[in-house]
């Protein structure tokens, strides 16, 4: 290969790599930026970049060596980089708590290049533990909000410039500008903009030098409520400029007309004056680029779009209006939290856009609130004070600035009279009409609507009348259930995502089920009402994805299937759908098409249909008003932005001129699987707790076509008050059987040690041999119960087992001061082992029984033998037939603190060591709830999916503690709230009696007698518990 070859090489993988990145694309930027450095070992360029990805991925330690090598090539070099290289270095120490290295760096870049703007937005964001920099670098510290701590403060104004041949053009965004308040000045080679402020404060912006000179004469400027649009007429005609100020500390000198001038020439004139002449400059370019655009296919169209906002409008003219779109100039509020905050907040700043996030007591220090430029404390963590407290919404839209509003989903996304109060109130919401909410976003009203105006689309059998009372619901569940058999569902009309819904067997559950499913709606949606259907147990659940806007235009984005499901809820979502033929698909698209049609309908939408399978006959469903859940496997295979079209069509883009879902090329299959908090083993019950540790499968590295939504990270906490969902994970491939394939792989890969989750589940799931054929209903899970919940075998846990006795005894071991060769444990008697006990997963009892056989000649390695026994095999004392394993443990970096509640320290790590001869990797975490009791969280990289170890006191195991048989008692398997006490204290009970009702993550869980007997009550309602704290129990009088 030729030099010029190579450099060409070199420049392609280089933007492909800013591509990735600019995608947030991380893993595949970091594949990339990792090719390129291999290529030019000694570019400081190519290091700096990839320190960036390895931040965004939060690989800090492998950030902090890029950024050091690149601080040593550059000691001698570009001034720029150098900065840059401080800086990167300075982010990279403060996110590892290195403090005053980082200030020192932070210190150096500002000194290098105290223009640099990236370095004091960052400050203003992240100083709370640098106090003295603020002061060095002159730069304010936030103002602390009243009721939470100190927030990214609001920017009082921002500027944005493109150009074209003719002219550079400046956008200062400012609010309620005065003209009389506006001091600017052009120069040959400087601007200088004093604005006085409505609150007494002033806004300057001093750009000198300027990248090439100007001629100040014919320059124009604009003064316009929020903003101040400054037109610079160029000095040489043609030159494209690289940045708006010069690095040259003289700047570049040019003959210009005039010294200084202070401009006074109206705009407005000037562009009616050109109106009538023929279009040149920016008009011309305008009008070339419309032209291509809408001739063009539409990945052109897409990179063409992308090419704009990334060269920040120096590619392409800024007046989208003229093909579909308007230029955003002030910031969304995101009116949601989690990974759909976090989803939205990537594409407005792909796009350039300002975002303002609102958080509750709960999620002070979420991702989404850091994501955010701005963010505003709402309230109390429970919903219905927060997130679902509309009036608090607009009250921050309206504080911020903001002219839009992103609902996401859930929440107060289908709420059609919170739409109106922010269209009310002057700011966009970005979503469908209020009366598309109202006439079909209520289950109700959508039945009724398609009754009337599209007949054709064939509906379930049911009720959905008015009269809500429990009697008339009631006896309209009995007459369906007798007439068309049982079972039945209860439905929550104002939302989904399985909340409010009940499958009701017999007519006795009937009343019981309706008041759940009522009160579940009204706490999560606002509305208790409810609509009835039959209930049909093997079919497929398909949906078609829709998108229309405010000039009739409707869209469909082929279907996805969501048959797999627990709850009602959805667990697997792909697409295209095994079950749809391109016949039924015609059918099923089109059927969602006319509906948005004879609605109106504006922005994205998702038609939901129940499917017979052999007789490809479909029922409609619902239409939910929103953006789904499982939005971005529609984007994998379309390569569409479903947010950007969002964001689009709320700015007045007509789809048709837009042309992006016209002939749409779909490519391959994508699967999503969500990672909840949850206990399949346990009815999938909701689980709480701390993330010790989250880290996206390594395999995405290397798999392509991996995509990690979510809105957690190390240290997050899963709380009761908000859905269990950690995270979604997606996959993209060429085939079926290859995206099923890569989703085990990654599943298994994926490493999340703190809160019990459902990832051994959904590797079930995608190695289950039914699932792999695509010849599966809604009824998958409970009809593959025994395959996807096999029995426990000791097997499946004794490699966990083993790590779990090397971490305590290497903290242990640690926490000696003297005497460390003595060993620690219940003995140092040399023939009697010593012996660890567990409870895996709060369940079965194992106890490891061990040997340590010291550290052969001066290696670091410490060798053990061992033995894992079942409770009943160590309680008798059996002695073990089978061979020993044996174990070699590493040095390993576990002495990490983590935090725990009320202050407890336990410590986490990853751990190597050799079992039986094969070298293994262990993350774990320690989770001290208290002195009494301590977790061990196991993530086994081999099995793919962690395990938790309660560590017990042997003296007072589960074994050997004499109980009292007689009480039963019931505590709670996680924090939760008491909705209510349904058996009271001297209570006589039958077996399966319902106690009580708990909430927790938005889920009812009902706690029934395990047998006869007197209730003795140990809580309230209303009343919040933590995990594992005594609810009640139940005196068996006979015993």
């Amino acid at each position: 290969m030729n030099t010029s070859e190579a450099t060409k090489k070199t420049a392609d993988l280089y933007a492909k790599a800013n591509d990735a990145f600019f995608d947030d694309d991380y893993d595949e930027a970091l594949t990339l930026f990792t090719d390129l450095v291999k290529l030019e070992p000694e570019n400081a360029e190519f290091l700096l970049k990839r320190c960036q990805v390895h931040q965004k991925l939060n690989h800090l330690e492998c950030a902090l060596e890029d950024g050091k090598k690149a601080l040593d090539l550059l000691k001698q070099g570009s001034r720029s980089l150098l900065a840059r290289a401080h800086l990167q270095l300075g982010i990279t120490l403060h996110r590892l708590n290195l403090f005053t290295e980082a200030q020192t760096h932070l210190e150096q870049s500002k000194e290098l290049n105290p223009n640099e703007k990236t370095l004091v937005t960052w400050l203003r964001k992240n100083t709370e533990k640098l106090p003295k920099i603020e002061e060095k670098l002159e730069i304010a510290p936030p103002t602390p909000a009243p009721v939470a701590p100190a927030i990214a403060p609001k920017v009082v104004g921002r500027h944005e410039w493109f150009q074209n041949d003719t002219f550079v053009t400046i956008e200062v965004f400012l609010k309620q500008v005065k003209p009389e308040h506006v001091d600017l000045n052009f120069f040959e080679n400087s601007l200088s903009l004093s604005v006085k402020l409505p609150n007494g404060s002033n806004y300057s912006l001093e750009l000198e030098p300027l990248a090439h000179a100007i001629i100040p004469k014919e320059s124009t400027y604009k003064i316009l409520s929020t903003k101040i649009e400054i037109k610079l007429k160029k000095a040489m005609v043609g030159i494209m400029w690289g940045a708006l100020e010069s690095d040259n500390d003289q700047g570049t000198t040019m003959a210009a007309t005039s010294s200084v001038v202070k401009p006074k020439k109206d705009w407005n004139k000037l562009t009616s004056e050109v109106d009538e002449e023929k279009p040149e400059g920016e008009q011309a370019l305008n009008s070339l680029f419309q032209q291509i655009y809408k001739d063009a296919d539409p990945d052109t169209q897409r990179a063409m779009m992308k090419s704009f906002v990334e060269s920040n409008g120096t590619c392409l003219s800024t007046n989208w209006s003229e093909i579909g779109a308007k230029k955003t100039e002030v910031k969304p509020p995101e009116a949601n939290r989690g990974e759909i905050a976090c989803r939205v907040i990537r594409t407005c700043r792909k796009l350039g856009i300002a975002t303002v996030a609102v958080y509750s007591d709960s999620d002070e220090n979420a991702p989404f609130v850091k994501m955010a430029d701005e963010a505003y404390h709402i309230g109390p963590s429970i919903a219905s004070e927060s997130y679902l407290n509309g009036e608090k919404l607009i009250a921050v839209a309206r504080k911020s600035g903001a002219d839009a509003l992103h609902p996401g989903y859930g929440f107060l996304s289908e709420n059609a009279d919170f739409a109106d109060q922010v269209i009310n109130a002057g700011i966009n919401f970005i979503g469908p009409l209020p009366n598309n909410i109202r006439v079909i976003g209520d289950k109700i009203a959508a039945k009724v609507f398609i009754t009337e105006h599209a007949s054709s689309i064939p509906l379930i059998p049911g009720y959905n009348g008015t009269d809500q009372s429990v009697e008339r619901l009631e006896s309209e569940a009995k007459r369906i259930g007798i007439l068309r058999k049982f079972p039945v569902l209860l439905k929550a009309s104002a939302g989904g995502g399985g909340k409010g819904m009940r499958a009701v067997y017999e007519t006795s559950k009937l009343k019981e089920e309706i008041e759940a499913a009522q009160g579940e709606s009204l706490r999560a949606f606002g509305s208790d009402q409810l609509l009835i259907e039959k209930y049909f147990e093997s079919i497929r659940h398909v949906e078609i994805q829709i998108f229309g806007d405010k000039y009739g235009n409707v869209y469909h984005i082929n279907e996805r299937d969501c048959s797999v499901q627990r709850r009602h809820q959805k667990v697997v979502e792909e697409t295209p759908s095994p079950a749809v033929d391109a016949e039924l698909r015609v059918a099923m698209t089109s059927a969602a098409v006319e509906l948005g049609r004879k609605l109106g309908y504006v922005g994205a939408g998702t038609a939901e249909f129940i499917l017979d399978e052999h007789s490809k006959k479909f029922y409609f469903l619902e239409l939910n008003t929103r953006l789904q859940v499982e939005h971005p496997i529609t984007e994998a295979i379309s390569g569409l932005d479903l947010v950007e079209l969002q964001l689009l069509v709320a700015q007045g883009a007509n789809l048709k001129e837009l042309g992006v879902l016209d002939n749409i090329q779909y490519k391959g299959h994508a699967i999503e699987v969500r990672l909840c908090a949850e206990d399949p083993d346990n009815d999938f019950g909701p689980r709480t707790g701390v993330i010790h540790k989250w880290s996206p499968a390594d395999a995405a590295k290397y798999i392509p076509g991996v995509r990690f939504d979510t809105g957690v990270e190390d240290g997050s906490e899963i709380s009761i008050f908000y859905d269990s969902m950690v995270a979604k994970i997606i996959v993209h491939a060429p085939t079926r059987a290859e995206a099923v394939r890569r989703m085990s792989a990654v599943l298994a890969r994926t490493v999340i040690v703190g809160v019990t989750t459902n990832q051994k589940f959904l590797i079930s799931i995608m190695n289950n041999p039914r699932f792999q054929s695509g010849t599966f209903d809604t009824n998958f899970i409970q009809q593959e119960k025994e395959h996807l919940f096999p029995v426990p075998h000791i097997n499946d846990v004794k490699n966990s087992m083993v790590a779990a006795l090397l971490f305590d005894w290497t903290i242990r071991r640690s926490q000696q001061v003297h005497l460390k060769n003595i060993q620690t444990g219940w003995r140092n008697v040399k023939w009697r082992n010593k012996r660890l006990n567990f409870a895996v997963n709060h369940g079965h009892e194992l106890q490891i029984q061990y040997d340590y056989l010291g550290q052969p000649g001066n290696d670091k390695r410490h060798l053990f033998k061992a033995h894992v026994l079942d409770k009943d095999s160590a309680k008798a004392g059996e002695d073990v037939d089978e061979l020993p394993i044996e174990i070699i443990l590493f040095e390993n970096d576990l002495g990490k603190e983590v935090a725990g509640p009320r202050g407890v320290q336990g410590c986490k790590g990853l751990l190597r060591c050799t079992i039986d001869g094969a070298q293994q990797h262990f993350y774990i975490a320690e989770d001290v709830k208290d002195i009494n009791e301590k977790s061990v969280f196991v993530h086994d990289f081999v099995r793919g999916h962690q395990v938790e170890l309660v560590k017990l006191d042997r003296l007072k195991s589960k074994s050997a503690a004499a109980e009292d048989d007689r009480v039963t008692p019931y505590t709670s398997s996680m924090p939760c709230r008491v909705l209510k006490v349904l058996a009271p204290s001297g209570t006589v009970v039958k077996k399966n009696t319902p106690l009580l009702s708990i909430e927790s993550m938005k889920t009812e869980v009902k706690i029934l007698s395990r047998h006869d007997g007197v209730v003795t009550m140990r809580v309230e309602e209303d009343q919040l518990v933590d995990a594992r704290v005594l609810l009640c129990s139940v005196d068996d009088v006979k015993k």
